[in-house]
């Protein structure tokens, strides 16, 4: 058996649709200045939604570096995902978030992931805190749905633990497969 194909675009926009299983996009937005990474990123998208291409995982840093709410700014611009799910935590390597509040090997670095996003043009937001990943995923589901019908765009997730990762998860297939939402899955590498 085989695996899928792949093609790598790095830095420019994707120019047609290439013939493979999937896409893979370098917006290389990290060291750009906020005008500059928007409208990296706009394009991208931008291109993405006219080769009828979809958004299936943004990667940011677990150290919430870069531009990620400049890369979500245009990605919701562009109307190509409903709503997006931010969560960066990592606990393997020492990254988690409690109350909104990064957390590197358990001590706070001062970072509030919902103020980095505000900073970066995010304003339709709302936060799953650790105490909320302990409702019934039915639960924590109509919230969601809720929230998204009131306009939230994006969800920040608090995440100490690999458990509350695979929560967050489920939510998002349930948003999905129940709801019919296009959500984007924002998270670091692990």
């Amino acid at each position: 058996t085989t695996g899928l194909s792949c093609f790598v675009s790095i830095g420019a926009p994707l120019l047609g649709h290439p013939s493979t299983d999937v896409c893979i996009i370098d917006m290389e937005t990290r060291h750009l200045d906020s005008n500059n990474s928007y409208g990296q990123a706009f394009a991208h998208t931008q291109r993405l939604k006219l080769d009828g291409g979809r958004l299936a995982y943004l990667k940011m840093d677990s150290t919430w570096e870069g531009n990620v709410g400049h890369e979500l700014r245009a990605i919701h611009d562009n109307r190509i995902v409903d709503l997006a799910i931010v969560a960066p935590a990592f606990p393997k390597m020492g990254r988690s978030v409690f109350n909104g509040q990064l957390l590197i090997r358990g001590k706070s670095d001062s970072q509030f992931l919902q103020e980095k996003l505000r900073h970066q043009g995010i304003q339709t937001l709302s936060h799953i805190t650790t105490r909320q990943l302990e409702m019934t995923v039915e639960d924590l589901l109509d919230w969601v749905v809720s929230l998204h019908a009131q306009g939230t765009n994006t969800i920040t997730c608090d995440a100490t633990c690999d458990e509350e990762l695979s929560t967050i998860a489920l939510l998002i297939d349930k948003l999905e497969s129940v709801h019919g939402l296009s959500v984007l899955p924002v998270g670091s590498a692990g």
